[in-house]
C-alpha cells in the first residue's frame, strides 16, 4: 500500500445524501442538492422535456443551491439533457411499474421471474 492517496478517494468520508453532481461541457463540474427530488416532482407533475422545464427545474434549484445568474444559461442547457435522461429512464421502468401494480405491489410471479429481471437488466444496461 502506498501513502499516495488518489484524487477523490477518501474512505472515511460518507456519501451526503442529495447531493448530485453536474458535468457541464467544458469539464467543469459542481454539486447540487436535491435535484433527484426536483426531477421526480417534475415528472410526476407532467413536465415535458423543453427548455422552459428546465428554467423552472433551475429555479428550484435555486432555493437550495447558490446559482450565479451569469452561468443560469448553461444550468438550463445542461438540465435539459440530465432531464430527457431522467425521462427515458424513468419510461424504460414503467412497464415494471405496471406490473407491480398489477400484481399486488411486487411485480413478482413465481414463474419466469429470473428471465423478466433479466431482460428488465439488459434494457436498463445495453451491452
Amino acid at each position: 500500500m502506498t501513502d499516495e492517496v488518489q484524487k477523490g478517494m477518501y474512505c472515511c468520508v460518507p456519501a451526503t445524501p442529495g447531493l448530485r453532481m453536474l458535468t457541464f461541457p467544458d469539464g467543469t463540474q459542481t454539486g447540487v442538492m436535491g435535484l433527484n427530488e426536483i426531477l421526480a416532482a417534475v415528472y410526476d407533475e407532467g413536465g415535458q422535456v423543453s427548455r422552459e422545464t428546465a428554467e423552472e427545474i433551475v429555479e428550484r434549484l435555486a432555493v437550495k443551491n447558490y446559482i450565479l445568474a451569469s452561468v443560469r444559461r448553461e444550468y438550463c442547457d445542461l438540465l435539459v439533457e440530465e432531464y430527457r435522461k431522467y425521462v427515458n429512464a424513468r419510461s424504460r421502468t414503467a412497464p415494471v411499474e405496471a406490473r407491480r401494480s398489477a400484481t399486488g405491489g411486487n411485480g413478482n410471479s413465481r414463474r419466469g421471474f429470473l428471465s423478466k429481471l433479466l431482460k428488465v437488466f439488459g434494457r436498463l444496461y445495453p451491452h
